[in-house]
């Protein structure tokens, strides 16, 4: 038994002041490691650490016999749970999710005091709510801010009230902010509260214009002010930022989609202000399905993730959101929609054999980053490079493999194309080089950005398309055409025989939301001689450096003979 305590009782020890314990303990030690100590000086580190680590193994041990095995204030259990941050995820506060966006449960709209009292009894995860100030854009305007989606201006419950009660029940919850002018007084709101909220929070505005925005009364937010103030007057949460979007009507059909001036503008905007914060994309879940490349390549430049959105008016199909659950990372997608359609959709969403065959056509088209490297120039590349689209505007991406063309055994190359941001087209501007897209067959890998040899295939905004060899051995010709149609987007298909044929297919769809099947009726075969077969690479570039060019469902195919 060690000499700091003696048996009052079996099984028990009378306890003595930790000082006096110490103070019995450390002379004993010492006659035993004072020689060892001393030994020679070449082990005098050594024995200094082993030491010092048998001093604390004591002090751990008398402290646990003195304590009753007690641990320190400090280290207490109570003082130990971590309380967590509203910027925490949504997916590491919710364990039972298992880091599945679909396992969370949101509700929508929960804009007076009835509906926030029914969904704080309900076993709903995230509430949502709307944003404004009392008698927004009327003379009856207040410096309050309350719960209501316009055009309503008016509600029975202010956002402190509703913060109140939302606190004390442990759910996390989304403020959308539906004006400028509520942001600043209600973060000043959420700081002073910022001691008792310990629930993943979101903080979310519409701050660009998207499709048919036109068509509603939905004003945009100040993005820039909007990141800038979440950023400095409440950082810890996560910012939701989205797009002012109307669905379709029967006279404007189409413009259902996010396209690559949408998601470009966004990201320009974020380059402008970047939040620090976890940041989320609110996505209209009618629109997503068509704009799934632009959507998975804004995710890869900014490691956000997508929150899809679902006014109660809207037609979403379910295979529309298994199609999402099967392109996106399960962690990267959150489910805002109305409990009915959620509902269904929990009924299926792990259904392997629910997925059409279209599900699979789509990956063996699309483009494979991995196929391709960033030839380096002394001018410098803008090529904001995804793993299935890519945006272009200076620089040349080049195959890492050769291709071997032959008449038994032809090539092709398909893609979709889709320019954005540009000045001025064909014809605009004769003494300027026209803006398009420019694929190089047949370029040697020693080619510099600046001066291709190839057999180059360009395809205009305003339609010229155009073949011509570029320091090719043999004659060099062009051939040219012009298609017809005004979208600044196509599809293209360029089918190489080997040595002595090229044909370039190029359509034009009257809207850029409409490249879906293609029948290539607009082709220029473009014959050659003396051109020896063998094995090259293959280049695209932009050909001027205005605007951006989006590229997706890019791939090189044994083409069908």
């Amino acid at each position: 038994m060690w000499p700091y305590a003696k048996t009052v009782h079996p099984g028990r020890q009378q306890k003595l002041p930790l000082s006096a314990a110490v103070a019995a303990v450390v002379p004993r030690l010492w006659r035993l490691v004072g020689p060892w100590m001393r030994g020679p000086r070449e082990n005098r580190m050594r024995q200094i650490v082993v030491f010092q680590i048998l001093m604390f193994a004591v002090f751990v041990y008398v402290w646990f016999r003195f304590s009753a095995a007690v641990w320190p204030k400090i280290f207490s259990s109570k003082d130990l749970k971590l309380k967590p941050s509203p910027d925490i995820s949504l997916l590491d506060y919710f364990l039972s999710a298992d880091h599945d966006g679909a396992g969370i449960s949101w509700i929508y709209g929960v804009n007076s005091r009835k509906a926030l009292v029914e969904a704080l009894q309900s076993d709903v995860m995230v509430i949502e709510a709307d944003v404004i100030l009392m008698g927004q854009y009327t003379a009856e305007q207040q410096l309050i801010p309350v719960m209501a989606h316009p055009p309503v201006v008016t509600s029975d419950i202010s956002l402190a009230e509703w913060l109140d009660l939302v606190r004390l029940h442990g759910k996390a919850f989304k403020l959308n902010f539906k004006s400028s002018e509520s942001i600043e007084l209600s973060l000043q709101k959420l700081t002073e509260l910022q001691d008792d909220l310990h629930v993943p929070i979101h903080l979310s505005a519409n701050i660009l214009n998207g499709a048919n925005a036109h068509l509603g009364v939905e004003k945009t937010v100040d993005g820039l002010q909007f990141m800038r103030l979440c950023s400095t007057s409440f950082p810890h949460s996560t910012i939701a930022v989205g797009w002012v979007t109307k669905r379709p009507t029967e006279e404007t059909s189409y413009g259902g989609r996010y396209n690559w001036t949408d998601v470009k503008t966004m990201l320009d905007l974020l380059e402008k202000s970047p939040p620090e914060q976890p940041l989320t994309f609110n996505v209209r879940a009618s629109f997503a399905r068509r704009s799934v490349s632009q959507l998975k390549w804004l995710l890869e430049m900014t490691r956000a993730t997508l929150t899809l959105i679902s006014p109660p008016d809207d037609d979403v199909p379910i295979e529309d959101l298994l199609y999402l659950r099967h392109k996106f990372p399960r962690h990267s997608v959150f489910y805002d929609v109305p409990s009915s359609l959620k509902a269904a959709f929990d009924l299926v969403k792990n259904r392997e054999d629910l997925k059409p065959s279209s599900f699979l056509d789509d990956e063996r088209l699309a483009f494979d980053v991995g196929k391709w490297k960033v030839v380096h120039s002394q001018e410098g590349e803008t090529i904001y490079l995804g793993t299935q689209s890519v945006l272009l505007q200076t620089g040349l991406l080049l195959t890492k493999a050769e291709y071997l063309a032959t008449r038994t055994q032809p090539v092709r190359i398909q893609g979709r194309v889709e320019f954005l941001n540009y000045e001025y087209g064909d014809g605009e501007d004769p003494s300027r080089a026209p803006v398009g897209l420019a694929v190089f067959l047949r370029v040697t890998q020693s080619s510099r950005p600046d001066s291709i040899s190839g057999i180059r295939c360009f395809m205009g905004v305003k339609g010229m398309i155009r073949i011509e060899t570029r320091g090719v051995p043999g004659s060099d010709s062009e051939l040219q055409a012009v298609i017809p149609g005004s979208a600044p987007c196509f599809v293209f298909k360029i089918t190489d025989y080997g040595d002595d044929k090229i044909v370039l297919g190029v359509k034009r769809p009257k809207r850029c939301d409409d490249m879906g099947v293609i029948d290539f009726e607009n082709e220029i075969s473009f014959q050659m001689t003396d051109i020896t077969t063998h094995s090259w690479y293959i280049a695209i570039k932009q050909s001027v450096p205005i605007g951006f060019t989006a590229v997706d469902q890019f791939n090189i195919l044994a083409a069908d003979i």
